[in-house]
Order: C-alpha cells, then sequence, then structure tokens
C-alpha cells in the first residue's frame, strides 16, 4: 500500500471533525481546496459521482453523504455543504481528476484510514482488499492519462514545426506520408518590350493562416493579430502589381513564421487554448 508522510497525513487531519460517538468525518467545503479544486460546481460532480459508486457498492449513500442545504442569512446565501464519512471522502477521491497530485495522495491516505480500521472491524477485511485494488487501479489509470498526455504534446510539436509527414514517419507509419503539389504563382514586372524586370513571390493572408493551422471563420483575422505580435508590420506587408492588388508578406519569410509558431511566440496561447 502506498506510504505517506507525516506531512502529507496532517493535510487532512487538520481538517477531520470527531462527532460524539467519535466517528470520524470531514467537511465538503474544507475538503474541496485540500483536493485542489476551486470551483463548487466540478467538485458537487465528483460528489455526485461518488453517491451513485455507494449505492452501487451496495451501501447507502445517506449515511456516508449527509447533505447540508445552503441557508439565506443577512450577508448573503450560504452554499449546499455535505458532511463525509472517511468511506465517502475515498469515493470522492476515487472520483475526481486523477491528473492532480492531490487526488493520489487522498486515495492514499483514506485508503490507509481505512485499513487501520480494519484491526478494529476485521469484517471490514474484504472490503479493505477491494479498495486496495481500487487505488491500484486509480494511480495506474493516473499514470495512463499523464502519458498520454506527454505523447499528444510531443505529437503536437513535431506536427506544428515539421509537418503531418514527418510526424507519420516518425510513428513508423510510411504510408501515411502524403505527398503535396504546391503551386506557386509568382508577379513578373517587364518594361515596354515585355522583358521581365522584376518578380515578386508573396502570400497572402488566407494562404499563410492555412499554412499555419488556423481554422474557423475567424481564422485570418486570428493569424493577422498574430502576425502583429510577433512583430510583422503593415510596412511589411507589399501590394502586389496585379489587376486585384493585394498586400502580400514575401514568400522567403514563411520559414520565418514557421519557426516563431512552433516556438510559441506571441499570442499564440491565447489563440488556440494552450
Amino acid at each position: 500500500m502506498t506510504s505517506l508522510t507525516v506531512q502529507q497525513q496532517e493535510v487532512f487531519e487538520r481538517i477531520k471533525h470527531i462527532a460524539e460517538d467519535g466517528t470520524e468525518f470531514w467537511m465538503a467545503r474544507e475538503l474541496m481546496p485540500v483536493l485542489e479544486y476551486t470551483q463548487w460546481r466540478r467538485f458537487n460532480d465528483a460528489i455526485n459521482r461518488s453517491k451513485i459508486s455507494c449505492e452501487i457498492a451496495g451501501f447507502s449513500f445517506d449515511k456516508h453523504f449527509t447533505h447540508l442545504p445552503g441557508s439565506a442569512t443577512s450577508k448573503g446565501r450560504f452554499g449546499d455543504n455535505y458532511r463525509l464519512s472517511r468511506y465517502a471522502c475515498y469515493l470522492v477521491a476515487m472520483n475526481g481528476d486523477v491528473r492532480k497530485q492531490a487526488i493520489a495522495l487522498a486515495q492514499a491516505y483514506f485508503a490507509i484510514k481505512t485499513h487501520e480500521a480494519e484491526v478494529k472491524v476485521p469484517a471490514q477485511s474484504k472490503r479493505i482488499q477491494e479498495l486496495e485494488l481500487q487505488l491500484a487501479i486509480a494511480q495506474a489509470n493516473r499514470d495512463t492519462v499523464l502519458s498520454q498526455e506527454r505523447f499528444l504534446l510531443r505529437n503536437e510539436a513535431i506536427f506544428t514545426m515539421h509537418g503531418a509527414g514527418q510526424l507519420a514517419l516518425i510513428q513508423g507509419r510510411p504510408e501515411a506520408v502524403v505527398t503535396e503539389t504546391e503551386i506557386v504563382r509568382e508577379t513578373v514586372m517587364v518594361d515596354q518590350n515585355f522583358r521581365p524586370v522584376a518578380t515578386f513571390n508573396g502570400m497572402g493572408i488566407s494562404e499563410i493562416a492555412r499554412k499555419l493551422g488556423f481554422t474557423g471563420k475567424n481564422a485570418t483575422a486570428q493569424c493577422k493579430n498574430w502576425l502583429k505580435s510577433v512583430g510583422i508590420k503593415d510596412e511589411d506587408w507589399v501590394q502586389e502589381m496585379t489587376a486585384h492588388a493585394t498586400p502580400k508578406l514575401p514568400r522567403e519569410r514563411l520559414p520565418e513564421l514557421k519557426r516563431l509558431w512552433g516556438e510559441r511566440k506571441g499570442s499564440r496561447q491565447l489563440l488556440i487554448g494552450e
């Protein structure tokens, strides 16, 4: 069974209450910040899932989750609360966000306390074994979730900086590599004798947005805002000498833009919620 330091156990011991009959209980509103929840709505969701788990296990949740309704006062309204038994707290930890370190500590703490109760109540030994198995499964699931997150972040970075083809090769899927043919149009300026005197190869904002992966109806506006955030000024845009003149950036700036995008520079995080 996972062991905890005295300091780690003290976090839960400080908010523990003892009833007149000697039973231990915890208040949900006090337990919520310890488990790193900032919104009661999300913590209450975990409590509701725990009540269902309690009933599935064959117990009446009313004995473990004592609801304390909110009440109106002259200074406002007190929110709902619950008086939670040790078993209820364990179920809340089991149904919490496994990515939180505090949840893992809570699972271990309440499993250990339940194990200690086995000395006083031998009939609980079978249930203790079940809780220990659930704890091991929960910890394995947590490790799996963290590994998947790291895998997805790594793949996103490869895709952003090197494209889908390179990602497929790294993953050992050469059959997934698709060869794309890009048509590049150049504007050629000629003199009165139709001899070329200058060429311009530019990219419009729509093409840049597409190459960097902006999507949605506001893709071009978001792309333009990001370009400004990484130092692309109005004077960097050149009016292409065509019948329908549109501002374009020289195509040779594309590697620089891809590098800045891959390094998460500018307002990129605000755009895609990273």
